[in-house]
């Protein structure tokens, strides 16, 4: 069902009525009426069978968070949200409890909240974030929880197995390797801890930054040649690694090392 310029009102009485939707797309949620008055629900509505969810927005909405604080989806399978990650989206979630395995965040910045909702759904597989801004913080908090005892009770993203990036370069190449954490493969570490399955990584850079050798804002620097050795392990051990600008060019290519010298060279 895809839902268009409608109120909050609307879009829950729609949920209500609808007890069979399993699909729900909402490209925006506008103001009521002066003359209207929003009376919520006593309860937040549970809606057992929808399994997709797909919201867009282009600015942030408190719409979209007004309607978090009124539906339970315990079924949700596949998450899309185009607007700022919010504390009321993050309850939502937590209070559903969904077994969710798909989710595509498009928004600005990973902050502070959108890790909490990767603490709270910690069945997604595949992860697609497309920010302009993905801080170093990030890489290294996956690098950090790569691996975790069995009996550790807070675990992030423990089953993702493929990540999809789109963002701008403002992070050291090194972070994308440490992301992968210590490895057995390459560490010899023993059996003790499980290891995130992370299987498949894709990260298309949209705009460079200032480095030392260029005067053009948009050139992005190249991936320096430590770390191009260390995605080469990973790539070894079985991980798919791709990496490359918004023009589809591969910047792992053998063809150009980190130094700016010919891999023939």
């Amino acid at each position: 069902m895809d839902l268009t310029d409608i109120t909050v009102a609307e879009f829950l009485a729609i949920l209500a009525k609808s007890p069979n939707i399993n699909t729900l797309c909402a490209r925006s949620i506008k103001r009521a009426p002066h003359e209207q008055t929003f009376s919520p629900p006593s309860h937040p509505i549970t809606h057992p069978a929808i399994k997709t969810v797909r919201l867009y927005e282009n600015n942030y909405s408190e719409k979209f968070d007004m309607l978090f604080d009124h539906i339970t989806l315990p079924s949700l399978q596949e998450f899309l949200i185009k607007q700022s990650i919010s504390p009321r989206l993050t309850a939502m979630l937590s209070r559903s409890l969904p077994p969710l395995t798909g989710l595509t965040i498009i928004a600005s910045s990973i902050t502070r909240e959108t890790m909490r909702v990767f603490m709270a759904t910690p069945h997604v597989m595949e992860l697609d974030l497309r920010c302009q801004n993905i801080p170093a913080s990030f890489f290294k908090r996956l690098g950090s929880t790569s691996s975790f005892s069995p009996l550790d009770r807070v675990q992030l993203l423990p089953v993702l197995s493929s990540l999809k990036m789109r963002c701008e370069h403002k992070f050291p190449w090194a972070c994308v390797a440490d992301m992968f954490g210590q490895r057995p493969v390459l560490q010899g570490l023993g059996p003790e801890s499980i290891y995130r399955p992370l299987r498949t990584f894709a990260l298309v850079i949209t705009k460079g930054t200032i480095w030392a050798g260029t005067d053009y804002e948009n050139d992005i620097e190249p991936v320096d040649n430590e770390t191009l050795q260390r995605l080469r392990a990973l790539e070894m051990a079985g991980i798919s690694i791709s990496i490359s600008d918004r023009h589809g060019e591969d910047l792992l290519s053998e063809t150009v090392c980190g130094d700016g010298t010919s891999a023939e060279d």
